[in-house]
Formats: C-alpha cells, sequence, structure tokens
C-alpha cells in the first residue's frame, strides 16, 4: 500500500452544500428533525391558506394580508429554529473556506503516516494526525475534524478513480487511531479529478509542498516526542 497519497482539491460552494446536508441526514435524529421541518412547514402554508379563505369569505382583505404576513413571520422563525445545527455547519464552512480565500482554488493535499500537508496558492500547512480529533466518512466527503469549528473537506469527487479511494480508506484503517475513525460503507462512483488551476500550475504547488515537507514532519516529529 502506497504511505503517501496526493489528491488535488478545488472546493466549491456546492461541494460545502452538499457536505452540510450529509452531515445533517449522518444520523436518524437528522433524518427525523428535517422530515418535522418539512411537516411543520407545511402545516404552516395549509393553516395560512385555509384561514386565508375564511378571511376572504368574511370580506377582509387587510384581514388576508396580516394573515399572510404572520404566517410568513413564523416561516422565517420556525425553520431557523429547527435546522439551527444545518445552518451553523453551512455557516461555519463557508466562512473559513471564503475568508481564506480557498473556494474555487485548487488545492493540494498530500496523507502520509505522520499527518497531511495542505498547499495552496494562499499558502501551505502541515497537520498531525495526532492533532486531529475526528476523521468522518459522509456520503460525497470526508470530513477532517481539527475541532468542532475547524475542519478540512476533501470531496470524494476528487480522488482520481475508485482505486484510489479505496486506497485512502485502507491508509486511514492503517495509519489513524481507530477512535479518530467514523467511517461508512458508502458506494460512490461520480469521481470529476481537479487537475489544473489557471494561476497555480501544479509545478508550483508541487515545488512548495517539496520544499517544505521535510521541515514540516521535521517540526512535528519534534512536538510528538
Amino acid at each position: 500500500m502506497n504511505n503517501i497519497i496526493g489528491v488535488n482539491v478545488k472546493l466549491t460552494l456546492k461541494d460545502i452544500r452538499k457536505m452540510c446536508i450529509a452531515n445533517e441526514l449522518k444520523s436518524q435524529l437528522g433524518k427525523i428533525n428535517l422530515c418535522f421541518c418539512g411537516f411543520i412547514t407545511i402545516l404552516i402554508i395549509f393553516l395560512g391558506i385555509l384561514l386565508s379563505i375564511q378571511e376572504l369569505k368574511d370580506g377582509s382583505i387587510l384581514g388576508v394580508i396580516f394573515m399572510i404576513l404572520g404566517f410568513l413571520l413564523a416561516l422565517i422563525i420556525v425553520i431557523p429554529v429547527l435546522n439551527i445545527r444545518l445552518i451553523t455547519m453551512s455557516y461555519l464552512a463557508k466562512k473559513t473556506y471564503l475568508n481564506t480565500g480557498l473556494i474555487d482554488t485548487l488545492q493540494r493535499y498530500e496523507f502520509m503516516p505522520e499527518g497531511f500537508a495542505c498547499t495552496s496558492s494562499v499558502g501551505k500547512n502541515f497537520i498531525s494526525w495526532f492533532n486531529i480529533l475526528l476523521v468522518e466518512d459522509l456520503k460525497p466527503c470526508f470530513l477532517i475534524r481539527e475541532s468542532l469549528f475547524k475542519f478540512y473537506i476533501i470531496p470524494k469527487r476528487s480522488f482520481r478513480d475508485k482505486e484510489q479511494l479505496n486506497s485512502f480508506y485502507d491508509f486511514l484503517i492503517s495509519y489513524i487511531d481507530n477512535k479518530k475513525l467514523k467511517l461508512q460503507s458508502y458506494d460512490f462512483e461520480e469521481f470529476s479529478p481537479d487537475y489544473v488551476e489557471e494561476n497555480i500550475p501544479m509545478k508550483r504547488i508541487h515545488e512548495k509542498l517539496g520544499d517544505s515537507r521535510t521541515q514540516l514532519l521535521e517540526s512535528n516529529s519534534t512536538n510528538i516526542k
């Protein structure tokens, strides 16, 4: 098995949306919550229509207007409250990647037994597996959590093919503490690897990674000792 796996990632807002929805639906509670949210929405709309018809029968146009505004306000308040986890996750992801300029920017991830390096036009970083809280396997992506509010999104579509994706699963099982892994058995086939960024040739990314890898690994080894 290859002990270094490289993946190019150009994260999009669509990737973030898919991750947030998958993160919400990974548990039964999340599925129940979304179903309940849908039920409440339909109920509010149904009651709004029913009461508006009654107001129209009574000849009160102003009453209908206030009724509609009231039910719209109820939707605006109720929906976010019921989906607070989904909204929070979406906010954190977008804030993290938009603020750092990494949306639609090619990043090179190199996964090694000691940790993983991430290099892009924005800069370079190395994270030890020792400092990782959890690696979650969601249907569209891997979610690597450094903390509850800091994470890295690795879309499965970014892998070259199923063989490389399976190699990554083997890599995780071989080199990461089982307590930090939350793997599933999702079947994934929709691969669309990211290769070229107009202003960031891959040669430059590899040069950045090559120049810094030894220094980063040595620093990391010292910290672990």
